[in-house]
């Protein structure tokens, strides 16, 4: 299993059914003794960053949307932006992605942006208190994988959660299915 950290995703089982969580893909941001933090990507909302950033509307991507990132807090907003550089002032997270929630940092970071640099918006948080998180991933709750950049700043967010569960599903060594099981049961088993 993947080791818990800041830049894996956790991917939901279709079994979540809890309206939060269900077929969502999280990027876990801190990951401590003290708890866990992360975001969902993948809950795109019909807020044109446009309309809630007017004074920076001509800096704003006019497709670029907020995305509802957790049920905690949902008036913090956190700042994902994707840069070959290090910018200042802003947490590594993973590969080429920063985070930050300073709205300083945003307005400047939105004026700054070179075409080829991607960010992305989140309104609220997932949380997990000590040993939580590790409790629901034993339960079989989520699984484990690694982030990717491209995933996140690039596919339609209705697409992620399928190509992320179908990859989690594949990291798993297990044995050959016959066609005629029923459905869930593949979903279940590796292939």
């Amino acid at each position: 299993m993947q080791e818990l950290s800041s830049g894996v995703f956790l991917v939901a089982d279709p079994g979540i059914i809890d309206p939060n969580f269900s077929r969502t893909v999280v990027l876990l941001l801190e990951h401590d003794q003290a708890g866990s933090v992360g975001l969902i990507i993948n809950r795109r909302t019909s807020i044109p960053l446009t309309q809630l950033l007017p004074d920076a509307s001509d800096s704003v991507d006019p497709n670029e949307h907020l995305f509802r990132g957790g049920p905690v807090s949902r008036e913090t907003l956190t700042f994902l932006f994707r840069s070959k550089t290090p910018p200042k002032q802003m947490k590594p997270i993973f590969q080429d992605v920063y985070g930050s929630r300073e709205a300083r940092v945003l307005a400047y970071r939105l004026k700054k942006s070179a075409p080829k640099e991607s960010y992305r918006l989140y309104a609220g948080y997932a949380g997990w208190e000590s040993g939580q998180l590790q409790e629901e991933i034993a339960r079989g709750d989520w699984s484990v994988v690694p982030a990717d950049a491209a995933l996140l700043f690039e596919r339609p967010s209705h697409q992620i959660w399928r190509e992320m569960f179908e990859r989690a599903q594949q990291r798993f060594v297990g044995r050959s299915i016959p066609r005629d099981e029923p459905s869930w049961l593949r979903h279940r088993t590796s292939i």
